[in-house]
């Protein structure tokens, strides 16, 4: 009978693992050596999500049994030469890096840049392969050449209409109904890959973004990640999961990312199995940047010191106020501690359903509602943290909690189906409540609060449910007809059934359904309006509508109440909503229609204000 597996440990710090992943049929079988990582030899990288811990398979590492979870052992399989002709140099994090020994962890994680920059290629485990991901592969590499021409072409789910009109091929009688059926079975086939959670981890950022050469591997099923790249460059749509990642990757390798703090905001709601690796995770990108700051590797702390150690020396070394986007704030679900401070940030309860941000859109716009002077010195002492600013408003009456898609689901056609028909009933249940509040006021009114003099109240309450200042998209003054009467089209039909609009009932579970599928079938059709539907639910997302005691419109979290103040920051962003008391404390970042660009903002008003 073999014996259990024993770590060597290194002699040094330029040391790592690689594992040679032994060739043929039957049992699993690896060397694990020790080599410089000054002198590498030429290896693979693997990129993989660890998925549920149970039931253990075995492995034989060097000899001894080794233990891995289910989904690396399926990837083993896959990725070995079955046929006994050669083996496969690689690393692996669960099986190179001692995951119970915290001082090697600490030693190993600051690596990460050199592992995945010296490595040839990275190979992406998705997982096995359904029925619907050669499908998924057939669109991305029909849309990748594509890019070549430099234009956007349309919308991704649309590829198979594309591929017909270059093959000139008529449209015919059943053209329309096979259109809608082509798109329903590309988002739910695009899900089906693009959904699964490897796109919702944290490590892969990195992981991604600093290879030199990167394959998706699927089942039996491969595609490079340029395709994908370049499918995205000129799709006006794309699935969410991946623009993140998307991002970082053109900015880096070459030019670096900004600082750790883009790169924690683009990793907002990512996926890590140690909530520490929520920051130790994002390092090697950080460290590529032009504003690098001095965090080191320690897994011994504790989750709560790493997080406050952080928020204050990034705090410190930069005196910038948009790490308030991720603080803690007044929320107490999960696992978040009572007693840590409203200011410093909290990983350990990171998937609270807000996974976009109001402080960080990158590429659409730059908020600066506590005026462009950045250089503010905020200070922090202990359990306190001091800034210049002022209270600006008092939130009056709030909305309640836009529950959409709270949930992560599975990848899957009836799942993705599922979670979206829940997204859209639950946003038009938060909706008709905002727009109830609206409706007190007389919605034909003029909003004329902060820069906004020209907008009825209507259209600066659609304004703000987009974060829209200007009208850009929806309401301002380019809006073309259609796109108005489609809006006020789907307004009427959700206020019109508003008693309907909930899944607690069969009537208000069918009209739900009916609802959606109106919006997802339009959207199919290319109607502007129903695709802001889900932009709407998509920003929206665990937030509430507010209006303030002088008539502001805003978004705010989830934990905003009644009574709650608005306050600039000197340099901030954006505004911040905080709640008096003894001591007073954060709630979260806000949208205010009219203020976001420093319209109102006075800094003689600012003086030194203190929250814990």
């Amino acid at each position: 009978m073999a014996t259990s597996f024993v770590y060597q440990p290194f002699t040094n710090e330029k040391q790592f693992r690689l594992l040679d992943l032994g060739s043929g049929p039957g049992s699993i079988r690896c060397r694990l050596r020790t080599i410089s990582i000054e002198t590498p030899e030429p290896y693979e990288a693997l990129s993989y999500c660890w998925g549920p811990p149970t039931p253990k398979r075995t492995i034989f590492v060097n000899g001894g049994t080794f233990l891995v979870r289910p989904n690396l052992y399926t990837a083993l399989l896959y990725l070995r030469d079955g046929d006994g002709y050669r083996s496969r140099t690689m690393w692996i994090d669960a099986i190179c890096i001692n995951q119970s020994d915290n001082r090697e962890k600490n030693v190993c994680i600051p690596q990460m840049c050199d592992v995945y920059q010296l490595c040839w290629r990275t190979i992406i485990w998705l997982g096995e392969h359904d029925w619907l991901t050669k499908s998924t592969f057939d669109g991305v590499r029909f849309l990748s050449t594509k890019f070549s021409d430099g234009e956007h072409v349309g919308k991704y789910y649309d590829w198979r209409r594309m591929r017909r009109r270059d093959g000139q091929q008529g449209e015919g009688l059943l053209g329309p109904i096979r259109d809608i059926a082509g798109h329903l079975h590309t988002v739910a086939a695009f899900n089906s890959v693009f959904g699964r959670d490897w796109f919702s981890r944290l490590w892969v950022i990195q992981e991604l973004a600093l290879s030199r050469h990167a394959v998706f591997i699927c089942g039996d099923y491969q595609i490079d990640w340029e395709d994908i790249s370049r499918a995205q460059a000129i799709s006006t749509d794309f699935i969410d999961d991946s623009r993140r990642i998307m991002r970082l990757y053109r900015d880096s390798p070459g030019s670096g990312v900004h600082n750790i703090l883009d790169c924690m905001f683009a990793s907002w709601s990512r996926i890590a199995t140690d909530p520490k690796d929520k920051i130790y995770g994002l390092l090697a990108l950080a460290s590529k940047g032009s504003q690098v700051i001095p965090i080191g590797v320690d897994y011994d702390l504790d989750a709560a010191d790493i997080f406050k150690r952080f928020t204050t020396t990034y705090v410190e070394y930069t005196g910038d106020l948009e790490i308030l986007a991720i603080c803690r704030g007044c929320n107490t679900n999960g696992t978040t501690m009572l007693d840590d401070p409203s200011w410093v940030i909290d990983y350990r309860n990171y998937y609270n359903g807000t996974t976009e941000l109001i402080s960080w859109r990158p590429g659409e716009v730059e908020w600066s509602a506590g005026g462009n002077d950045r250089r503010c010195k905020p200070v922090i002492n202990g359990n306190r943290f001091g800034a210049q600013g002022y209270e600006f408003e008092t939130i009056f009456k709030v909305s309640s909690v836009s529950k959409t898609g709270r949930k992560k689901v599975k990848p899957s056609y009836l799942a993705a189906v599922i979670s979206s028909f829940v997204s859209a009933a639950g946003f038009s249940r938060f909706y008709l409540d905002a727009k109830k509040i609206v409706s007190e006021a007389n919605p034909e009114s003029m909003y004329r609060h902060g820069g906004n003099t020209g907008l009825t109240t209507l259209d600066a309450f659609w304004q703000t449910l987009r974060m829209d200042p200007h009208g850009t998209v929806l309401g301002g003054p380019n809006e073309l007809p259609r796109d108005k009467k489609i809006r006020e089209g789907v307004d009427q039909l959700l206020t019109r059934h508003a008693g309907l609009v909930t899944i607690d009932n069969v009537a208000g579970f069918l009209f739900s359904i009916a609802l959606y599928l109106i919006v997802l079938i339009m959207t199919c059709l290319g109607d502007v309006f129903y695709t802001e539907f889900f932009a709407w639910a998509i920003w929206t997302k665990q937030r509430r509508f507010f209006v303030t005691e002088k008539g502001y419109f805003g978004l705010g979290p989830g934990e905003t109440r009644v009574g709650d103040k608005i306050v600039l920051f000197q340099g901030g962003p954006v505004p911040i909503i905080t709640r008096p008391g003894e001591p007073s404390s954060i709630v979260g970042e806000s949208y205010v229609q009219g203020i976001m660009e420093g319209e109102v903002f006075d800094k003689e008003k600012c003086r030194l204000l203190w929250y814990e």
